[in-house]
């Protein structure tokens, strides 16, 4: 029978006793007229969710089936990484653990890290090991992070390495010229600046006294921003490239307020 020929009363209407009008055809859970075909609808979805959940439960059971270590040989849950190859799933999570993780570390040449086994070359994803918690800790987090970033510069060319001051978060970088730059950190988000003379400010601060005096440290020229270095005197200086006069103190207490990136020692020579 159409719907449209439907029995109805004046007191339900011609909308409610059809079904509703196209804008208005879901009912609520507790209305009384709603139709059984709803009610029918709506059991079977949560039956079929609560069977979906049943069904992920026993997977996440399953996943970690228990079995022999091929690297340690004891009777521990077998760890799955990739399907594509047949050894990922052979070692316990201790043992990945520590080739992935405590020996992976010590090097960025371990990085991009790979199937432990010598006859496969399939790589090992960063989601797959937070998936199946090989990290023990946040640290061991970040650090794996932050070597497939340097070993990324390391075997780029013309990239340099450069620490964020807040948290040592590394950045590659590529030839600045000859003024500073501003960068954030991708970790903490601090901003701060690379200068392309680090070579120049690590002298002068490793610089104690010299037969000019004991050095007070460097600042920037406030109007031209050129490298400076005090010994002896006043507080009063005289930039003699472009004739400004500042207060020492004043120009140091801006440096201060600048966060400067950190430059590993190996690499100081490189910003000549």
């Amino acid at each position: 029978m159409p719907r449209g020929y439907l029995k109805h009363s004046k007191e339900i209407g011609k909308k409610k006793a059809r079904g509703g009008s196209s804008g208005q055809r879901c009912f609520t859970k507790m209305d009384p007229d709603r139709p059984r075909i709803c009610r029918a609808v709506e059991d079977f979805a949560v039956d079929t969710l609560s069977v979906a959940k049943k069904n992920t439960v026993r997977k996440a059971k399953a996943a970690y089936l228990t079995g022999e270590c091929v690297i340690c040989f004891e009777e521990r849950p077998i760890v799955c990484l990739s399907n594509k190859c047949r050894w990922h799933d052979a070692a316990c999570q201790q043992c990945l653990h520590r080739i992935y993780v405590t020996d992976a570390q010590k090097s960025t040449k371990s990085y991009p890290l790979a199937c432990f086994h010598p006859l496969c070359d399939q790589p090992v994803q960063t989601s797959q090991m937070e998936k199946h918690n090989l990290f023990a800790s946040p640290a061991e987090a970040k650090k794996h992070y932050d070597m497939i970033v340097l070993s990324k510069i390391e075997n780029t060319k013309g990239m340099r390495t450069v620490h964020c001051p807040e948290c040592d978060t590394p950045r590659g970088i590529r030839k600045l010229g000859d003024e500073e730059r501003t960068y954030g950190c991708n970790n903490c988000k601090t901003m701060y600046q690379v200068s392309p003379f680090y070579a120049t400010l690590r002298a002068l601060e490793n610089m104690k006294c010299d037969d000019i005096g004991m050095n007070d440290g460097w600042a920037n020229c406030p109007k031209c921003s050129i490298l400076i270095s005090k010994g002896d005197g006043c507080n009063h200086m005289w930039c003699t490239y472009c004739d400004h006069e500042f207060d020492w103190d004043a120009a140091q207490e801006k440096k201060k307020r600048v966060r400067h990136a950190r430059v590993p020692d190996n690499e100081i020579y490189l910003w000549w």
